[in-house]
């Protein structure tokens, strides 16, 4: 089978508009117009997708060219499915792929970098819970406020929409981290079960693991608490 260049640059070319689709996160409220709590909510997020997105390109490229060379009656469909997997997979390698990509002098040395990259994970993780429930407390006093105001004539529907739609907006950021998490959580297996084939000790890891989806479920019952919060908003 024989390596073709404008096949690779399909792959390439593929790979750019699956990330491109995946970064996308349309319109937002301006941020003159959030709390402190909301602007830090928002950084977190920022600084997971600029990490998973490089895991992303490198993966969707990768992909690409792999679906390019494999798929001999359709190279660009090929290319296209093959860096839409290699999005996926790479995206969800998160902080390990700085550490993953890298060559150590041991063994030992990797796993070192491994337990202090998930160690990031565990912290950073902790500071999006910690930020996650004042962002919470604010909207629930502040949908109590809306209800009472608009009960009283003080507000209108179009005012409670607007702000719904921001509440909305967190939700959505939440989600995306909910399901980041879920995504190293997998990568974490991954390697804890080729560290263990290997004979390496592999606790450090399954620690951090545990600890990742405990903050995870932390963040569910966030994410759920703001969606009942949100549903008790006037609808007419």
């Amino acid at each position: 089978m024989t390596f073709r260049p404008r096949a690779a640059l399909a792959a390439l070319l593929a790979a750019m508009m699956v990330v491109s689709a995946c970064g996308s996160t349309g319109g937002r409220t301006s941020s003159e117009n959030l709390t402190p709590a909301q602007r830090n909510l928002r950084q977190e997020a920022e600084r997971f997708n600029q990490t998973v997105g490089e895991g992303a390109i490198a993966g969707a490229i990768l992909g690409g060219i792999i679906g390019a060379i494999v798929s001999d009656d359709n190279r660009l469909a090929g290319a296209a499915i093959g860096a839409a997997a290699g999005a996926v997979v790479g995206g969800g390698a998160g902080y390990f792929v700085a550490v993953q990509n890298e060559e150590y002098a041991s063994q030992e040395a990797r796993l070192n970098a491994e337990i202090d990259a998930a160690q990031q994970d565990v912290a950073r993780y902790r500071e999006i819970v910690r930020t996650t429930q004042q962002v919470v407390d604010q909207h629930k006093a502040r949908i109590a406020q809306l209800n009472s105001q608009y009960r009283a004539g003080q507000v209108s529907l179009t005012t409670v929409r607007t702000e719904q739609a921001t509440m909305e907006e967190d939700l959505e950021l939440i989600d995306g981290l909910i399901q980041e998490n879920r995504n190293m959580v997998a990568n974490y297996d991954e390697e804890i079960a080729s560290n263990r084939q290997q004979g390496v000790p592999a606790q450090d890891l399954s620690a951090a693991r545990a600890d990742l989806v405990r903050e995870r479920e932390a963040l569910q019952a966030q994410y759920d608490e703001l969606v009942a919060a949100v549903s008790g908003l006037p609808t007419e």
